[in-house]
């Protein structure tokens, strides 16, 4: 009896799934995140089992049929629901009930990329490769970030996948890693990991050679500044100008600014500065004397890269053997640092870190001079003897390694071309280098640590020639190239000199 009885019970009393309460879905409706559905309620017998379908608005978004679902790009900017289908044996076809749907997708920002390699290119520039992110967020990507560490340099590249980006504003000879961020219309993804570390490349030696004396027709003062870039040969090229037409000035520099001081025009008691990286006119630094004296010239400065000193010299009236000196990175008038043993004009110079040296010039009322002195840059105070060139002689051009003073050209009674070069650190007499490729007076020089480069001067007339030399080794000049004009009186210093 009771087997019959359960037969009857289950034939005449079983019912189809009927919907009660209504499915729920949960979840951030942004890309990327996990909705999850409910069930709902339902009665029926037997109990029913359940499938799932979730649609797009109304439409069924293939494959997806488990009870969560993860949000898609395709999903941005639609609502979201899920189909319930309760199966009972009563009813095999299923009966179905909507969940609620959610609010519109949102898009996020993008997953961070994956950083490649970074690679120096320059002196204040780099190259940072990467790998796009495997999630744009649901929004194209529009552009990629990169950011250096230290701080300075950044580039930007616009498109939406993997490339390099071209990074500037970094400073030469200096250690860097870079991180990437990716940008979609939602904003900027988290940093990727950092890069390689990097070391950019030394800021390319430039050497200035400004002022002088033009050759007749039309003659007369110059305000020309000229450069070369001293690892290569070839003609110099316009940099800007003086503030007015000048000659007989003296240079010195750091590894950035290139200082220009007096000059033989009234008035010329200025110091001017250049930045070497850049080209342009010069910008007014401050006066070379606090006195009443209105100008020098036939000067000569040398410096360490905090601080330049100028020496000798004459304004007319008298010649000079006054030392000063000025902080470089700053603006200001220069302050007294001491004297050189004998007043003279038309000095050559050259430095070492530590070591100022003035060798040569011209002594009214006497003659030309050998002497050799040297003061220590960091210090104050009045110059010692440090021995003699290998002639007398005035108008010379000084340069330097950071080790070897070279001194070249000049006048010894007639145009020289004899090279004699010291070592910095102690002291003695010159010795013979080599000759220019040309006797001549009121030359100029400046220098890279390998490389002494000689510009312009007069044998008669005035010449552009440029000259170099091997400092390292003797022997005689090459031919470099040329100066925009021929002339005279000029000076020079350069970014890479041996104070430097």
């Amino acid at each position: 009896m009771s087997g019959i009885l359960l037969a009857s019970v289950g034939n005449s009393y079983g019912s189809a799934p009927v919907n009660t309460v209504a499915p729920a879905v949960t979840g951030t409706a942004s890309f990327g995140s996990t909705l999850t559905t409910t069930n709902g309620t339902w009665t029926g017998a037997p109990a029913p089992t359940f499938t799932y379908q979730w649609q797009r608005v109304t439409t069924n978004i293939s494959g997806a049929t488990s009870s969560t679902y993860v949000l898609v790009a395709a999903d941005v900017g639609n609502t979201i629901r899920c189909v319930v289908k309760a199966t009972n044996s009563v009813a095999p076809s299923g009966v179905t009930a909507n969940s609620n749907s959610t609010a519109s997708v949102a898009a996020v920002v993008p997953g961070a990329p994956t950083i490649g390699t970074a690679t120096a290119t320059g002196a204040t520039t780099a190259t940072v490769a990467f790998t796009a992110p495997a999630s744009n967020g649901g929004a194209t990507i529009t552009q990629y970030d990169a950011t250096s560490s230290p701080a300075g340099g950044t580039g930007t590249l616009v498109q939406a996948g993997s490339g390099t980006i071209n990074v500037t504003g970094l400073t030469a000879s200096t250690g860097y890693t870079f991180t990437v961020k990716a940008t979609n219309s939602v904003g900027q993804s988290a940093a990727s990991a950092a890069s390689n570390s990097i070391t950019t490349e030394a800021p390319p030696v430039r050497g200035i050679f400004s002022s002088g004396v033009l050759p007749n027709p039309p003659g007369g003062n110059t305000n020309i500044i000229d450069f070369i870039t001293i690892a290569t040969t070839g003609n110099a090229t316009d940099f800007g100008d003086l503030v007015a037409g000048t000659k007989s000035t003296g240079s010195c520099a750091s590894s950035t600014r290139g200082l220009i001081a007096g000059g033989a025009s009234q008035d010329q008691n200025v110091i001017q500065y250049i930045t070497f990286a850049t080209t342009g006119n010069t910008t007014d630094f401050g006066d070379l004397f606090t006195t009443a004296r209105n100008y020098a010239y036939g000067l000569a400065g040398c410096n360490s890269d905090t601080r330049g000193l100028f020496g000798g010299g004459s304004d007319d009236a008298n010649d000079l053997n006054i030392i000063c000196y000025v902080t470089i990175a700053s603006t200001g008038n220069a302050t007294d640092f001491g004297d050189l043993t004998e007043k003279r004009v038309w000095v050559a110079s050259c430095s070492s870190p530590t070591r100022g040296v003035w060798a040569g010039g011209y002594q009214f009322g006497s003659d030309t001079t050998a002497v050799i002195d040297y003061v220590t840059i960091s210090s104050t105070g009045n110059a010692t003897s440090f021995g003699n060139l290998t002639v007398s002689v005035y108008g010379a051009g000084g340069c330097s390694s950071s080790t070897r003073g070279l001194f070249g050209g000049g006048f010894t009674g007639s145009n020289s071309n004899v090279i004699g070069y010291i070592t910095i650190a102690s002291t003695g007499n010159a010795t013979d280098f080599g000759d220019l490729t040309q006797s001549r007076r009121l030359t100029s020089a400046c220098s890279s640590p390998t490389r002494g480069v000689w510009g312009g001067g007069q044998d008669g007339v005035q010449v552009n020639t440029i000259d170099y030399v091997t400092i390292a080794s003797t022997g005689n000049a090459t031919d470099f190239g040329d100066l925009t004009q021929n002339r005279d009186s000029l000076s020079s210093c350069s970014n890479g000199n041996g104070g430097i």
